[in-house]
């Protein structure tokens, strides 16, 4: 009576590897960890658990499935450098509203609506000309007017027909957009899309 290969209640243990490896109706295939695979088809609920193959086919196994998701499903976050930390927390807090979470000595956390915020301390850097980091809003001239009333002042460009307010609008009435800086210089924006 042919012996069947059972799976070992933890493949990574040593004692139950070696007595795993010496069963003759196992044989290993060149994986990472080098774990025995069963030859027979009792084992396949084994092998899908270890290794996500789909074994319903009579004779065959799929390919791998993608063992982990991509980054769509994943929560962003957000960096941006600064020279002066203290004054990056004032402009980000108190200006802009964002919530302060934490200061963990590489960078000032901040909660921007359930998106991490993370103010990078940094020796020096010189800033980009184009916007780092945006926020998408309601009512585009509400919102340049209660950020000018706390002292920001948004950027006017050579080239773009931008309104009293700094206001741009997008050909074709898609976007209007607005740019400020931070204190360090980092070229930020409000837009209202359509």
């Amino acid at each position: 009576m042919r012996r069947r290969c059972s799976a070992p209640p933890n493949p990574c243990d040593p004692a139950v590897g070696r007595s795993y490896f010496k069963n003759p109706h196992c044989r290993v295939l060149p994986t990472r960890r080098n774990i025995p695979l069963p030859l027979d088809r009792s084992r396949r609920p084994f092998l899908a658990y270890l290794f996500s193959i789909d074994c319903s086919g009579p004779d065959k196994m799929l390919p791998l499935k993608e063992s982990y998701p991509m980054l769509g499903t994943e929560k962003l976050i957000t960096f941006i450098p600064t020279r002066n930390a203290s004054k990056a927390r004032e402009f980000y807090e108190k200006r802009l509203g964002l919530q302060f979470l934490s200061d963990d000595h590489f960078a000032i956390v901040m909660d921007a609506n359930g998106t991490m915020l993370r103010i990078v301390r940094v020796k020096d850097f010189t800033p980009h000309s184009f916007t780092v980091l945006g926020w998408e809003v309601a009512h585009i001239r509400d919102a340049v007017s209660t950020l000018s009333k706390k002292g920001i002042q948004f950027e006017r460009y050579p080239g773009l027909d931008q309104d009293d307010q700094g206001v741009w609008e997008a050909p074709g009435g898609a976007a209007k957009v607005a740019w400020f800086k931070d204190p360090d210089g980092n070229v930020l924006s409000i837009s209202q899309h359509s």
